[in-house]
């Protein structure tokens, strides 16, 4: 499944609109696009691809009984995709995810 998201130009900081603060918000042309694909592997795969279609960032997560973990270097990237996706499993069984492929496009530099 394909998602593209459109970019956006805030006269704030996303972080105060996120607080309540008003904020004007102009949309952009340039997007962001998610491939999302199942594969036969039981973990879930991440790849970043800049604009200039680069890989810039790899990273695979794994399920150790209940507990999940990356197979790179400590990164904060990873540390982070690692807290989004434990943050599902508070809400959603992560089996669903495993065996899936995320590929992610900038469209832009």
């Amino acid at each position: 499944m394909l998602y593209k998201s459109n970019g956006k130009i805030l006269l704030s900081s996303e972080y105060l609109v996120l607080d309540g603060a008003k904020s004007i918000a102009l949309p952009a042309k340039k997007t962001q696009d998610m491939l999302v694909t199942k594969s036969s592997n039981n973990y879930i795969t991440w790849e970043s691809y800049d604009h200039n279609e680069k890989l810039w960032f790899a990273e695979k997560i794994i399920s150790k009984g209940n507990e999940l973990t990356y197979l790179g270097k400590k990164n904060i990237i990873s540390d982070n995709l690692l807290s989004v996706f434990k943050h599902i499993q508070k809400n959603k069984d992560i089996s669903y995810f495993m065996g899936n492929k995320f590929i992610t496009k900038l469209n832009f530099n």
